[in-house]
């Protein structure tokens, strides 16, 4: 097969995946959440969102919704171009992208009002201009500061990856940016003590689905003692630990992290 036929079912994956998605949001009514969102009572930057979707194409559940599914077409674009030269073969780029756009999780996040789509798409759109340009995008950084506190996840991901290849300005910036993040929004640390590990272990298994994420899990592991690690394995690595080290004190907001694990 060659590169213009991986193209055109790359497309075809694209098409199939949106049209399902738009026939999916009719088993969808607002949620009290979404509707807290909508009017702006809760995670401002959703409520533009959403609110400038409906004034342009009018209050309906596609509307709504509408922006999430784009954010996920994009977010699917980007891993394509992300991981080209990434495998052995087009084949495996195909079926690796294939096996991003069927994760329960990612769906999820495609048709409800959450910022997890949001995240991944601008992590992967850092990480794509890393790949192209072979520096970091200081600015987009400072920018993810405004946009969500997961972030914070991210910065201290690079803070590590940073500290092991020596880039001094990255250190500095992402650990400042971590800072300034905890300042800004914080993290929750109160409750009563009690271990969650084992559900934070389930609802991860729910996102990618039991085998993926056991395999996903191993993968990890072994890349981390045998392998050179690279920035997608830190980031990986980083949001999975903490949340997996948190859990075993509170129950923790799994949308936080799994953005970053995907």
């Amino acid at each position: 097969m060659n590169i213009n036929r991986y193209n055109s079912t790359f497309i075809g994956l694209l098409l199939f995946h949106f049209t399902v998605l738009l026939f999916l949001i009719n088993d969808f009514s607002i949620s009290y959440k979404e509707a807290l969102i909508f009017f702006g009572e809760d995670k401002l930057l959703l409520s533009l969102i959403t609110n400038l979707s409906c004034n342009i194409f009018g209050q309906n559940d596609f509307a709504l919704r509408m922006p999430f599914i784009l954010f996920y077409i994009g977010s699917s674009i980007l891993i394509y171009f992300l991981t080209d030269n990434y495998f052995k073969s087009k084949r495996d780029q195909l079926i690796s992208l294939a096996i991003f756009m069927i994760l329960p999780g990612v769906n999820s996040a495609a048709l409800l009002v959450n910022e997890s789509i949001i995240v991944i798409f601008f992590t992967l759109l850092y990480l794509y201009l890393y790949k192209v340009k072979g520096k970091d995008s200081y600015w987009l950084l400072i920018l993810f500061l405004f946009l969500d506190n997961s972030f914070a996840i991210l910065f201290l991901a690079l803070f590590f990856y940073s500290l092991k290849n020596k880039k001094n300005i990255l250190i500095v910036l992402s650990l400042v940016l971590f800072g300034i993040s905890m300042s800004m929004y914080g993290f929750e640390m109160g409750g009563r003590p009690r271990g969650y590990f084992l559900d934070t272990f389930g609802v991860y298994a729910t996102i990618f689905s039991p085998v993926l994420f056991i395999y996903f899990f191993y993968s990890l592991y072994r890349i981390g003692i045998k392998f050179e690690k690279d920035i997608f394995w830190y980031i990986s690595m980083t949001a999975l630990g903490l949340s997996l080290i948190f859990s075993l004190r509170q129950k923790i907001q799994i949308e936080d992290f799994a953005p970053f694990v995907v």
